[in-house]
């Protein structure tokens, strides 16, 4: 029997009419409140009804509403085409893809209406499964129209969409078309699941936490580094709070701060940022929340103790300070079993302050799916912070320079790009400089020497010589930074064989150990870096608040060589540092970050090499590096970004179907030939292992989500990645998606010092 439309229910006792009516109320865009009204009305067919009774139905596609609610929406829409009301085809299909796809990632919008035999049967069987009179009964007391579809020429439809897509041939004005359409795909997503959570509407609206008081408190305890490092350092916290409000706060704007490694740009910037939310709300705007991003997920943890110490209170939960990554590991709200408001607070972007990742950042920007589409709709409220911003590939600077324009100029967003060395990713003089004049050029910051031997590539041995020759000539530590991970670990057995380093500890850090090993590793070099020898990888180079005497950085792009060398006499109070760049041989340069950057780069390191250069002569040189990057990197594939943009291909853009790979938005590329594996040293990874393999054993699929959820940062501790040349098995198991490697098989095959054995 069909069930009444008006008696059916959206979620166990809850009334299906009134989580719609809930749902539209909490939107204020009117087309976006027709969506919200009819986004769940696929709910009230027979086999739904039945499923939230626990009988689902034999096929568990009959179940699923959110096609059926689509032809809902479609059907009121045309209702409402018929009566003169005019919606443009883009938006009609758009519309349409946010209600079949809100509980996934939003399709090419040329697709949101396309459906296969099978599914054509399937909705045929759900519509005879619906009340339809009482829906539409429902529809006209709310004041809208009913048509059934069956003379919409949908072909033309998709036709007439892309031709007004195609129109719109300028990249900003596509851009703001793009974002919105995310935006309001999260605002929908964010209705509907704070609907269906049970909060009532402006339940996380606060008032600002964080505030440039807590950032003057906790500058004021600092100690440590030399009295005019401590002066420079002021002074930029002072220009950075008073550049906040250079513009005016009713509107968003491009900011940079460029200053070298070690000066305090991470407080400086904080400052800044709690200033200008000040004079924003103060104007009338609402409160958002600061966004603030980094390339790697291990300098995060460091950035986000060092929020927790700003705010100056203990414990904080989520809704004040967020940490969001796939390694992010459970906070206070989520300890005490508030998973869904941790979740809301965390994984939605809505704390006061959240800390994050780039990659987070652009899926947010451009992949589309429910979560993402969630932070969006918080990011073009907020202000957005990218550290260490010279990670950005430039093969991706053209559509990120688009993204953050539009951000400011449509949505009022302020975005401070901060660096070292500062990338070409926007056009000369279009950010607001906050660090105050001259402060790079401050005698403070020529802290070391960089001589550049490049012109003969040497092997592993004399790299290893030359850190020698430095510690004989008394270095107290050394850094050294290869290109590889293979070159790092060869390079570190082979120290560790040498007589002449005894008298040191030796490190290794690179992705080859877990993070729970990096972190280790960090602790102790940091706690005592005198009489150290590090051997890395690029994991050392941006945000570790490491010092060393000396620091040997492989040939690479040169901006790697100015964070590398950000790491040598970095508080400028020990000896002064001396930065060595030599050419290795094998180019793996060239492997790992493509002949462009490497033959700019050497083209510029050729100059230094005429002699020693003190360390703002390499600062100056990055400037000109950038810009000759620009002018050789391709831009065909930010095109093609840009196009799949303007045609609204959001899942090309998430890189799924055929032949898009060039359309596609990755930070990090796909690494296929690796395998992750769970390496177990000790009990607490034991422990760790055997709570996640229970979890996947839980029949309620709501607690087995939120296990394996609550559990997912504490496993990706624990995770290396494995090239499969090397992994212990071909492939991971089924289940957890994982190799488990017990204790006994890791005294075999990992090292605490290297981490996994490539010796198979």
């Amino acid at each position: 029997m069909v069930p009444v439309f008006a008696q059916c229910k959206s979620h166990p006792g809850r009334p299906l009419v009134a989580h719609l009516a809930d749902v539209g109320q909490r939107v204020s865009d009117p087309l976006l409140r027709v969506v919200a009204l009819c986004h769940d009305t696929g709910k009230a067919t027979t086999y739904f009804q039945e499923y939230l009774s626990n009988r689902p139905p034999a096929d568990r596609r009959l179940k699923q509403h959110s096609h059926l609610g689509a032809e809902v929406l479609l059907a009121v829409l045309w209702a409402g085409f018929q009566q003169g009301v005019e919606v443009r085809a883009d938006r009609i299909l758009l519309a349409c893809g946010f209600v079949r796809r809100h509980h996934g990632a939003l399709d090419n919008l040329v697709e949101a209406l396309s459906a296969t035999d099978e599914q054509k049967r399937v909705l045929e069987s759900q519509k005879r499964a619906l009340d339809l009179p009482g829906l539409v009964r429902w529809l006209v007391g709310l004041g809208h129209g009913y048509r059934e579809c069956l003379d919409l020429d949908r072909t033309g439809l998709r036709v007439k969409a892309q031709r007004v897509l195609r129109i719109d041939a300028e990249p900003g004005s596509y851009m703001a078309r793009f974002q919105r359409a995310l935006r309001d795909f999260g605002l929908l997503i964010e209705s509907d699941r704070d609907s269906a959570g049970g909060f009532p509407e402006g339940h996380f609206s606060k008032a600002p936490q964080y505030a440039v008081r807590h950032v003057d408190a906790f500058t004021a305890t600092l100690r440590g580094g030399s009295p005019d490092m401590a002066r420079v350092r002021s002074r930029l916290f002072a220009g950075a709070r008073a550049a906040a409000v250079a513009r005016p706060p009713n509107a968003g704007a491009l900011w940079a701060l460029t200053c070298p490694t070690g000066s305090g740009k991470t407080l400086a910037a904080l400052g800044w940022a709690f200033r200008r939310r000040e004079s924003r709300v103060s104007a009338g705007r609402p409160n958002g929340p600061v966004i603030y991003a980094l390339p790697f997920t291990s300098i995060i943890d460091q950035n986000a103790a060092v929020l927790q110490q700003v705010y100056g209170q203990s414990p904080i939960d989520e809704s004040v300070l967020s940490v969001h990554h796939h390694l992010s590991e459970p906070g206070l709200l989520l300890a005490q079993g508030e998973e869904s408001l941790a979740r809301n607070w965390t994984e939605g972007w809505r704390a006061d302050c959240v800390c994050t990742t780039f990659v987070q950042v652009v899926n947010a920007l451009y992949h589309a799916t429910a979560w993402d589409a969630r932070r969006m709709s918080h990011l073009v409220n907020g202000i957005l912070i990218l550290d260490e911003v010279q990670g950005i590939p430039a093969r991706l600077w053209p559509i990120i320079r688009e993204s953050l324009r539009c951000l400011s100029r449509e949505f009022g967003v302020d975005v401070l790009l901060m660096t070292a060395t500062q990338p070409a990713i926007l056009g000369e003089a279009e950010a607001v400089e906050i660090a105050p004049p001259d402060v790079a050029n401050e005698p403070v910051f020529n802290r070391y020497d960089v001589r550049a031997e490049v012109g003969e590539s040497i092997d592993l041995a004399g790299v290893a010589e030359t850190a020698r020759l430095e510690m004989s000539s008394g270095a107290r530590s050394c850094l050294i930074v290869l290109n590889t991970i293979q070159e790092a670990l060869d390079l570190f057995a082979l120290i560790q064989r040498s007589p002449w380093a005894a008298a040191f500890r030796h490190y290794h850090l690179s992705t080859n150990l877990r993070p729970k090993d990096r972190r280790r590793v960090l602790r102790e070099v940091e706690a005592e870096p005198t009489g150290a020898i590090v051997v890395a990888t690029q994991v050392v180079e941006a945000g570790l608040d490491l010092s060393f005497d000396v620091v040997l950085r492989a040939l690479a792009p040169l901006d790697s060589i100015v964070q590398a060398a950000g790491r040598c006499n970095r508080h400028g109070t020990g000896l002064r540092g001396r930065v060595r760049i030599v050419n290795v041989q094998g180019n793996s340069g060239a492997k790992v970050y493509g002949p462009t950057h490497m033959d700019v780069a050497a083209a510029m390191c050729r100059e230094v090499a005429r002699g020693a250069a003190p360390e703002p002569e390499l600062l100056r040189l990055v400037s000109r590096y950038f810009r000759e990057l620009k002018q050789r990197v391709s831009q065909d594939e930010a095109k093609a970004i840009l196009k799949a943009v303007q045609m609204m291909e959001f899942a090309s853009l998430r890189g799924e179907g055929i032949d898009v790979k060039e359309r596609r938005v990755v930070l990090i590329e796909d690494q296929f030939d690796r395998v992750a594996h769970f390496v177990e040293t000790d009990d607490s990874d034991r422990v760790v292992w055997e709570r996640w393999r229970q979890a996947f054993k839980l029949e309620d699929r709501g607690e087995r989500s939120r296990a394996i959820r609550g559990l997912r940062g504490q496993v990706g501790q624990r995770i290396v990645e494995v090239p499969r040349m090397y992994a212990l098995q071909t492939e991971p198991d089924k289940t957890t998606g994982l190799i488990y490697v017990s204790e006994l098989d890791a005294r075999r095959e990992y090292s605490m010092a290297s981490g996994w054995s490539r010796t198979r």
